[in-house]
């Protein structure tokens, strides 16, 4: 299954350094059967890009969250065996029940150093939707380095 985790760029180095995305359990935006129900007629595609962006929402509460962290959504896309998620209270979520190791990692989906101003107010006044039609920036596994290193993390 393809999980979106909500994460923040301050927190990628410990996925450098662990290489995985943890602690355990941890929740996770994701297409499932409710998702489905309440979007009828949508597309895969469009399920995948909602739950991206139910995600990317997320990452901006987390932001909200810690004024000092550098205001920029991340969104780190997963592959994890079903075995390995468990159910949800939020409709179209999952709990991620295990850590998830590096090479079940698809993408990093990030805003750009540009979009600092405009996610740092959408952070501050709590306007979670604003940037639903900004697109992050995607990013292969193996610039997860080069990430760590532009966010100064």
């Amino acid at each position: 299954m393809r999980v979106y985790v909500p994460f923040t760029v301050d927190r990628l180095a410990s996925v450098q350094e662990s290489s995985s995305v943890g602690p355990a359990p941890f929740a996770a935006a994701a297409v499932t059967a409710a998702r489905r129900g309440e979007q009828r007629g949508a597309d895969d595609e469009q399920l995948e890009y909602d739950a991206m962006t139910d995600a990317a929402r997320r990452s901006l509460e987390l932001l909200a969250q810690d004024p000092a962290s550098a205001y920029r959504r991340l969104v780190i896309a997963a592959d994890v065996e079903d075995r390995h998620v468990g159910p949800h209270e939020r409709p179209g979520w999952v709990t991620v029940t295990d850590p998830v190791p590096l090479q079940w990692i698809a993408a990093f989906m990030v805003d750009g150093a540009d979009a600092t101003a405009p996610v740092s107010t959408a952070a501050l006044t709590r306007a979670y939707k604003a940037l639903d039609d900004v697109p992050l920036q995607w990013f292969a596994v193996g610039e997860l380095s080069t990430l760590v290193d532009e966010a100064g993390a």
